[in-house]
């Protein structure tokens, strides 16, 4: 019978969804948070473990560039894909807390970043596997209607093919290796999202050079430059 608290539990699948994330070597504290939460409530093993490492036992509630920290409510841990969908988006967020847009994006598109560098975490079919939490993630608070499971899983489609079709794998090949870990709605949407990834073919061919080992990327000619 496992005894551990839902803390440990936690602190347990945060660990192996960072290093998921390939993150691991990231300095991130995992924070459970929530309306009424007794920080009595945190176990002993956790606070001698901050102490440890030389970090705050106690719960700290402020979020900066030098103490990045992801937030997590122990009450909701009960819903299935509620903590791996909140932990792997905070930390896409953190990972593109540099990033600054051209253009001023609305609150949907902010978030619809965050879900596209969660894919860039290799996280794309996990996401996929819980449509409802990511419509929650991607739902403005001011809106009434939830955001369409059909954007979501197209979006996550599209996001997750791009990666694997700019490492030159096929739509075949992607199905092929992940297609157990992909629900149904998603597999049938592969080949359509690669076409549509092939139909940019300069801009893929460009994205594929720049994902090459730098010593093969020297003996590749710049796409631009073949026809030349």
């Amino acid at each position: 019978m496992d005894t551990r608290t839902v803390f440990d539990w936690a602190d347990d699948h945060f660990h192996a969804i960072k290093t998921e994330c390939h993150l691991e070597n990231l300095d991130i504290l995992l924070t459970p948070a929530g309306d009424g939460l007794d920080t009595a409530q945190l176990a002993a093993s956790r606070r001698l473990d901050a102490l440890a490492s030389g970090r705050n036992p106690y719960l700290v509630d402020t979020q900066t560039k030098d103490n990045p920290q992801v937030f997590y409510d122990p009450r909701d841990c009960v819903e299935p894909g509620y903590f791996a969908a909140r932990i792997i988006l905070q930390l896409a967020d953190i990972r593109i807390s540099d990033y600054r847009s051209e253009y001023p994006l609305s609150p949907m598109m902010q978030r619809m970043v965050t879900l596209i560098a969660a894919t860039y975490c290799r996280q794309g079919f996990t996401l996929a596997n819980v449509p409802h939490e990511i419509s929650r993630f991607l739902t403005p608070p001011s809106d009434l209607r939830a955001v369409p499971l059909r954007i979501v899983v197209n979006s996550l489609c599209y996001a997750t093919c791009l990666g694997l079709r700019v490492r030159r794998q096929s739509a075949e090949q992607i199905i092929a290796t992940y297609g157990t870990r992909m629900p149904k709605i998603f597999r049938r949407k592969v080949r359509q999202a690669c076409r549509q990834i092939d139909s940019h073919a300069e801009d893929l061919a460009v994205l594929q050079m720049l994902a090459e080992p730098r010593a093969k990327r020297r003996e590749t000619p710049h796409p631009l430059n073949i026809r030349a």
